[in-house]
């Protein structure tokens, strides 16, 4: 799996360990992107495409490989992260999540095909 760290927390080898233990996967590599505590307003899009280009592989290892995203802190860039990369993969990357001192992947694409069941009627 490819592991990208937008958090800016350093990941230790035991972190690590763990994490492919809850997958089943190997961390193959991981990518530390350093994202800023704000972007500038009128400048979001373009610094979100600049954040992205940092990860620096090929598009189609980010469409194939398993992918996972430890997200920044603040909320509109990890939003902002999402929709680039949904928009560029074709599809969303798990998401790792910590809650109550332990943490988890989340499949965000089978989360949004199991939305879509729920989906309101159009009039």
């Amino acid at each position: 799996m490819l592991l990208i760290n937008f958090s800016g927390q350093p990941l230790d080898a035991e972190f690590l360990r763990s994490l492919a233990a809850l997958t089943g996967l190997p961390v193959e590599e991981v990518c530390e992107v350093a994202v800023p505590a704000a972007l500038p307003v009128g400048g979001f899009e373009d610094g979100i495409a600049r954040l992205v280009e940092a990860i620096g592989y090929a598009q189609v290892q980010l469409q194939t490989d398993p992918l996972v995203v430890i997200p920044p802190q603040a909320s509109d860039i990890a939003f902002g992260l999402l929709a680039e990369l949904h928009g560029r993969i074709g599809h969303f990357p798990g998401l790792l999540r910590w809650a109550s001192g332990a943490f988890e992947v989340v499949n965000l694409q089978q989360l949004r095909s199991q939305a879509l069941g729920r989906r309101y009627p159009v009039p």
